[in-house]
Formats: C-alpha cells, structure tokens, sequence
C-alpha cells in the first residue's frame, strides 16, 4: 500500500573514507557522484516499496559552504524555501571504513587455527524534517556491513552500500533499524 505522502531527498557531499579509497575512487569520480547514487538507488528502493507517493530530489549540496556558518540543527536551514513536500529525508554524512576481526577455531583433528575476517562498514547519518516546518522530527544512523570475500572490494563496498539503504527503508516501515 503507498503513502499518501511526498518526499525530498537530499544529502551533503560529507564523505569520510578510512578504507577502500582505491575502490571508492574507481567506481566513484567525486563524493557528489557517490551521494547522488545513493540517494537515486534509495528512491528506487522506496519506491518499489511504497514509502511515499511522491519523490523529489535536490541537488547534492557542499559540505563546506554549509559548515561555514554555525545554525542550529534541529531545523533545516539549507534547502530553498519552496519545499512542497511533506517530509525531507537529508543524508547528513557517509562513512565508509573497514574492519578485520581475528577468529580462533578448531578443525576437524582438534587443532587451533587463527583467520581473519575483513568487513566494509558504511555509516549513514539520516535527518528526517517536517516539509512545512523544517524542523527535524527524526534522526538516526544506519549502518551497511558486508564481509570481504575473494578480494572482490567492489561488490562488498556496493553491497554495503545497498543494505545500508535497506535498513533506512525497513526503519521508515516498521520502526526497527535492524
């Protein structure tokens, strides 16, 4: 069943990378080339799961133009002001980073053995504002966390990328990040 509500998507060109910068740097020419996929991939996704009615999209906005000036963030200052949209989800800041955990076991004849696990995390930050009165009425992190298999940093870095747009998704739904 779709909402009968409308939509703007928008997000900072804030992205911090700790790891896979040679990945990112392949597949995405600039940090704005980055967000603006994600936001694209998230209203196919919400879409097809009909989260709102409509959908609008404002142009990926500079970090640094906007950190110049000190405001108060529970209210959204920086899009234009003729939002006709009854909500704004704002992607507020990516990160993207890596970790490598150390697992013990035991095979089959009863021997110790140590392998490590690499993952690649990415962390969302989401702002989510009342359309008519910018003012924030939700805010959380969602996070997409993906193992590393076959040297293959492409696929996991797109796979974590993709499940951390479905937990926006399944938090919108239901309430539960998880």
């Amino acid at each position: 069943m779709t909402n009968s509500k409308s939509v703007l998507v928008t997000g900072l060109d804030f992205v911090t990378i700790n790891s896979f910068n040679r990945t990112f740097s392949n597949n995405f020419k600039t940090n704005e080339e980055f967000v603006k996929s994600y936001i694209d991939e998230f209203i196919m996704l919400a879409k097809r799961e009909g989260l709102f009615l409509k959908y609008e999209t404002n142009e990926v906005r500079n970090w640094r133009e906007l950190s110049k000036g000190t405001k108060d963030s529970s209210i959204l200052y920086e899009l234009p002001s003729n939002i006709n949209t009854d909500y704004v989800i704002d992607f507020t800041y990516f990160q993207i980073i890596n970790r490598i955990s150390e697992v013990s076991y035991r095979d089959t004849n009863n021997k110790k053995g140590r392998t490590t696990n690499e993952r690649c995390i990415l962390n969302v930050g989401v702002s989510i504002y009342d359309g008519k009165t910018r003012k924030k009425v939700l805010e959380f992190k969602s996070k997409g966390d993906t193992s590393v298999f076959l040297f293959n940093f492409k696929k996991t870095l797109l796979k974590s990328k993709s499940r951390s747009i479905q937990r926006i998704i399944n938090y919108l739904k239901s309430g539960d990040i998880n």
